[in-house]
């Protein structure tokens, strides 16, 4: 297409999103396949390497997702726990863009400097008729 029109490019993007998912969800499939035949019951997290006959290699890492259940919790218990304790959790600052931009001009000078902005990716969206 040399000057494709909207409605060419909204077709052919429709038609490549679900090419695209359609490989998604068969990758999925095989991952899911080839790590149910990699697990070892004796080995919930780490990784399990092995080497096929052809020469590739494949490993596949299990894991454990782990997440602080409830922060408020947290945060008033976090006096009571020891320093080791409190060793086993991560506080990670965020800026709260509600927040940030309730602030005068010159606290969110003062602020910015520890903030780095760029722009995002443009998200696409088509609601399909």
């Amino acid at each position: 297409m040399d000057n494709p029109t909207i409605d060419q490019l909204v077709a052919s993007r429709i038609t490549a999103k679900r090419a695209e998912e359609a490989a998604v969800a068969h990758r999925r499939e095989l991952d899911a396949q080839i790590a149910a035949l990699m697990a070892t019951p004796d080995k919930p997290e780490g990784s399990v390497t092995r080497k096929l006959d052809d020469g590739i290699k494949v490993t596949t890492t299990f894991g454990v997702d782990r997440k602080v259940e409830d922060k408020d919790v947290l945060a008033v218990a976090w006096p009571k726990l020891t320093e080791a304790q409190q060793k086993a959790f991560v506080w990670k600052p965020e800026v709260r863009d509600g927040e940030l931009k309730k602030l005068s001009d010159e606290d969110r000078k003062v602020v910015s400097k520890f903030i780095v902005a760029k722009p995002s990716t443009p998200a696409v969206k088509l609601e399909l008729a």
